[in-house]
């Protein structure tokens, strides 16, 4: 039984809807605001956090997260996105994938290390950064099935910096998706604590 208290995991759990609605966003926009991106990406870089909260910098950092976890969730067809919840479901599903491939993940692990000479050197969010990041995911999570396949605008899926952003994210998604197990998520609870989660998501971003 896990030690983390709810919240922690409910945390985790916006931070891969945070991830899909990112994707999402650079699928059908080709943009995202620039914050909760930042939050996003930095997550991947939070190697030793004190606690799972501290991964994204703060609960405020990831209210865009409670906020799609909420519209997925409550049942409001009008705010619901198919697409959005069928990311945050495969980032759940290939997170299990991954842990059950040691050296796969060691390996991200390692490269993650090394990408961070990228940060320093250019910054977060670069694009130097965010191929770096793309690349490591292309090479590793993409060889995973079943294969997240992204929707939206063709002239944004077609540009190469959208496509970087689209996997950085996602391997950002899949960092979320370690903390969630780790905090004793389980996908079964999305259907079993829909009102639990709703709960402390409410609680989460009313705070």
């Amino acid at each position: 039984m896990s030690t983390h208290p709810y919240s922690d995991r409910i945390l985790a759990l916006a931070g891969v809807f945070q991830a899909a609605t990112l994707a999402d966003q650079v699928a059908r926009r080709g943009m995202v605001p620039q914050a909760e991106y930042e939050t996003c990406i930095g997550s991947l870089f939070e190697m030793e956090p004190p606690n799972p909260e501290a991964v994204y910098g703060s609960r405020h950092e990831i209210r865009l997260g409670l906020k799609s976890l909420l519209e997925q969730m409550k049942g409001e067809d009008s705010k619901r996105n198919i697409y959005l919840t069928r990311y945050a479901l495969g980032l759940l599903l290939l997170e299990r994938k991954l842990a059950k491939n040691p050296q796969m993940l060691g390996w991200i692990g390692k490269e993650l290390e090394r990408a961070q000479q990228s940060v320093q050197h250019f910054g977060l969010t670069h694009s130097s950064t965010i191929a770096r990041l793309a690349e490591i995911y292309s090479h590793s999570i993409s060889e995973l099935k079943p294969r997240i396949m992204v929707s939206g605008e063709n002239n944004h899926l077609h540009n190469e910096e959208n496509v970087n952003k689209v996997r950085a994210v996602l391997l950002a998604g899949i960092r979320s998706a370690v903390l969630w197990h780790q905090c004793g998520g389980r996908r079964w609870q999305l259907l079993f604590q829909r009102r639990r989660i709703i709960a402390m998501a409410q609680e989460l971003a009313g705070s």
